[in-house]
């Protein structure tokens, strides 16, 4: 059953149509697509980047005229630790061409929006599957873990990892990614965080470096 997220999106392509014509792709992904009141709005386009700039006024004016406080965000480590019923945090990714993806989201979700996502525009057959590594995995995550310097963001990477974790053992079995997700989950729940941040940043370390 769709969302009401998910059907007023289809709702603002309708009331601006003349948006086809800039788009290639226009996905949205993640928990929009099952939740009521999503934590943030995964939102993909592809297409031409100079009208593109209008698309965040439009959406901002459509939504707040039904009782939405809309917010954008560049990274998923910007979203809101609670949840809002009246608050939309979309986070809008977007890529000039199909082989520009790679250059702005990690392998694993480009692979995620090609076979869960759902395009509102253009076809999600247009993305080209990505064979994942095990040591990509890790750096990214490494990366992200490295650069964060509050508790906040620390309980954000913390609920990604849990969340990705489940869903990327599934989708890559031949990866053996079980055994290492749960050790770093198991760090991951050290009270102290920073020691936690320091335990966890050295086994990422030591998993891709010896994947």
């Amino acid at each position: 059953m769709e969302t009401k997220i998910v059907k007023l999106f289809k709702a603002f392509l309708e009331e601006n149509h003349d948006l086809c014509n800039d788009y290639e792709l226009f996905c949205l992904y993640g928990s929009v697509l099952t939740k009521r009141f999503p934590r943030d709005v995964d939102l993909l386009t592809i297409g031409n980047s100079e009208n593109h700039k209008r698309l965040t006024g439009l959406l901002k004016e459509f939504f707040e005229t039904r009782g939405y406080f809309v917010n954008f965000i560049k990274l998923t480590r910007e979203a809101p630790l609670e949840i809002s019923k009246n608050k939309l945090y979309i986070h809008l990714i977007h890529a000039d061409s199909f082989e520009q993806l790679k250059d702005v989201l990690w392998d694993e979700v480009i692979n995620s929006i090609r076979f869960k996502g759902l395009a509102l525009i253009g076809s999600l057959s247009s993305i080209k599957y990505i064979e994942v590594k095990q040591e990509r995995l890790f750096i990214h995550l490494y990366g992200w873990l490295k650069n964060i310097d509050n508790y906040n963001e620390y309980l954000i990477f913390r609920r990604y990892v849990k969340k990705t974790s489940q869903l990327n053992v599934k989708d890559y079995p031949l990866l053996n990614l079980r055994e290492k997700y749960d050790c770093l989950i198991k760090l991951l729940k050290i009270t102290d965080w920073e020691n936690s941040k320091r335990k966890s940043l050295a086994y990422l370390k030591s998993s891709y470096q010896t994947s």
